[in-house]
């Protein structure tokens, strides 16, 4: 299961309840805005943080480039939006050199570009882009933008 956090979108409540598109489950309280869907065969949940703004998803893995072409369709809402996250590493993305020390391991640097950031720590690709990353990362996990 792969999870993606989104910092800085511009009205996340719209980007939340547009991400989830046409059939899904709905929930709202006070605190926060939840959905779930199925996007590309896969189930996606999303979450709408109302006191820090940020929008978390989750999903399964079938659904991890759908869910990027998802987010990417609404760049509106996206300027200078930070998209930080985890997903599961099937050894799709080339391996790095370079490597950071974090406590409990060590994280491969095998992407960084102007727009996009990936990493590996043996089981997970760990990610940080700007919209124009999110189209770099489809590519990078084999699909198109």
């Amino acid at each position: 299961m792969g999870g993606i956090k989104i910092i800085g979108a511009s009205h996340p409540g719209r980007f939340a309840r547009e991400l989830g598109g046409g059939r899904k489950t709905e929930s709202a309280s006070n605190e926060r805005y939840s959905a779930e869907f199925i996007l590309a065969g896969g189930r996606c949940r999303i979450v709408h943080d109302y006191r820090t703004g940020e929008v978390f998803i989750w999903f399964e893995e079938r659904a991890t480039v759908g869910v990027l072409r998802r987010i990417l369709s609404l760049t509106r809402y996206l300027g200078k939006a930070l998209v930080v996250g985890v997903l599961p590493w099937r050894g799709s993305v080339p391996r790095g050199e370079a490597f950071i020390e974090v406590p409990g391991g060590r994280v491969e640097i095998a992407h960084a570009g102007d727009g996009l950031w990936v990493g590996l720590d043996g089981n997970n690709l760990l990610f940080s882009a700007t919209v124009q990353g999110v189209a770099e990362l489809i590519e990078l996990l084999g699909g198109e933008p």
